[in-house]
Order: structure tokens, then C-alpha cells, then sequence
């Protein structure tokens, strides 16, 4: 079991980056912020998978749709990929993009860290130009105890203002989710509405 978590965590870390000044310069299982999420899926796939994440906002701009490999979904790096776009865009151009792994980080929290580090190490180089805060750990909110703690760092794009996070995620046994790696693609846009209007 050991062995096939370390070669897991070393086939989602060595991925083909260059150095990237724009945020389209980077994908996530092939998507990026401004593509067509048409070209990746159906209409009803995209309509079926939207959830209710953003119910609790006031503002109802953006919408979120996910897809999971245990419903089929033919991903290569990420276990679930969740999208953002705006409701009302018949386009349904991406605004947000996030790779979930969870991999029984439940279990084993560090080596979600080992993970995580590796991935901020490759995408320093790959975003040398580019702005950088180093992981810290912060209190989830969502967690009222305070026991669930997310490790994240963030690179944000000078020109652009849009932003790349690379977090784990370690949720306490008490609450209902699974320990997990992400990285999220994020336009300005879709950041500035996730802090404003709770």
C-alpha cells in the first residue's frame, strides 16, 4: 500500500509545466480559465453535475459543477475536478478550476504536506514572474471546533490579479468530508466574488 501511495504521489507531481506569466498557461486535466467548458463537456453532463455550493451567497453570479472518476469521468491527475462559470453563460466559460486527490490523506496528513511542497517547489519555477505566499496553516471556518485545518499557499498574477492556490486540506473526523490535496485556478473575477457577499 505504501509503495502505490508513493508512485500515486509521484506520477500527480511531475507534470509538463513551463514558465507561465498568464494564468491560461496552466491547465488542470487540460481545462483553464478562459476556455469553453463545452469543449471538454456535454450540456447535460454540465447541468446534471451542478451542485449547491454557493446556495448561502446572496449574490447568484457563479455556478459550480463537478465531475468524479467513480462516475466515470476519464481524469489522469485528479480524483474530482469542480468548475466555475457564470450562471447565465451560454458560453460557459471557465472561471475557476479545482483538482481534488484525496488518496487516504484521511489517514496520512503528511504525506498530503510532502505532496503539496513538491507541487509549490515546481510551480515556483513555473511561475517565477509571479507573486507568491508561502503555505501557512489557518482554521477552517467551516469547522465551528476549530480542528480542521487547511495548509494552503497562494501565487497571484501580477498583471491579471488572478490566482493559483495549492492547499491540503485536513478535516477533522468530525466532519463530514475527506482529507484532500487541491490545486485551484481561480480568475480575479470568481475571487473577488467568493470574499464579497456572504
Amino acid at each position: 500500500m505504501k509503495r502505490l501511495l508513493l508512485i500515486l504521489i509521484l506520477t500527480l507531481s511531475f507534470q509538463s509545466w513551463a514558465i507561465a506569466d498568464d494564468i491560461r498557461d496552466f491547465q488542470i486535466e487540460g481545462m483553464s480559465i478562459g476556455d469553453s467548458l463545452l469543449d471538454y463537456f456535454s450540456e447535460e453532463e454540465i447541468k446534471e453535475n451542478i451542485n449547491n455550493v454557493y446556495s448561502y451567497k446572496k449574490d447568484k453570479t457563479f455556478v459550480q459543477t463537478g465531475f468524479d472518476i467513480l462516475d466515470g469521468f476519464n481524469f489522469h491527475k485528479y480524483e474530482v475536478v469542480q468548475i466555475e462559470f457564470k450562471k447565465n453563460d451560454k458560453h460557459y466559460i471557465i472561471d475557476g478550476v479545482t483538482g481534488k486527490v484525496f488518496s487516504n490523506y484521511d489517514k496520512n496528513i503528511k504525506a498530503c504536506f510532502k505532496h503539496q511542497d513538491k507541487v509549490i517547489n515546481e510551480l515556483t519555477q513555473m511561475f517565477k514572474n509571479q507573486k507568491k505566499n508561502s503555505a501557512r496553516k489557518i482554521k477552517h471556518t467551516a469547522d465551528k471546533s476549530g480542528q480542521s485545518i487547511v495548509r494552503q499557499a497562494v501565487f497571484k498574477f501580477k498583471q491579471s490579479g488572478d490566482l493559483v492556490f495549492v492547499a491540503c486540506y485536513n478535516w477533522h473526523k468530525n466532519m463530514p468530508y475527506k482529507s484532500n490535496f487541491k490545486v485551484v485556478l481561480s480568475s480575479k473575477e470568481l475571487n473577488d466574488w467568493l470574499i464579497a457577499n456572504n
